[in-house]
């Protein structure tokens, strides 16, 4: 689910649980590729749908997962957390991805 999630990113992000709330981030379900091309997905029936971009990074296991996408609002980071394992699997700095 898109708030455990957001507290494995808390908890495995020191920095982050003294300065953040559950307001300074939002989710969504998405399927990234190993070389970090994300794509769209519903978490009911992990069905693959349009491209949304690229995460700037590649997965850290080079392959394929389903994902919850966490964007950190407040610092400009994106962290991918695998639908399974719970682990982060891409970090990506927003700002590097706009430039």
């Amino acid at each position: 689910m898109s708030d455990t999630a957001v507290s494995i990113v808390l908890r495995n992000e020191d920095r982050l649980a003294e300065s953040h709330n559950s307001n300074d981030f939002a989710t969504r379900f998405v399927y990234i590729k190993g070389n970090g091309s994300i794509f769209k997905a519903d978490p009911n029936s992990n069905s693959i749908g349009e491209y949304l971009g690229s995460a700037g990074e590649t997965t850290i296991t080079t392959g394929n997962h389903f994902a919850w996408e966490v964007m950190d609002k407040k610092d400009s980071l994106l962290y991918y957390v695998d639908s399974i394992t719970g682990e982060i699997i891409v970090k990506s700095n927003l700002s590097k991805l706009s430039s």
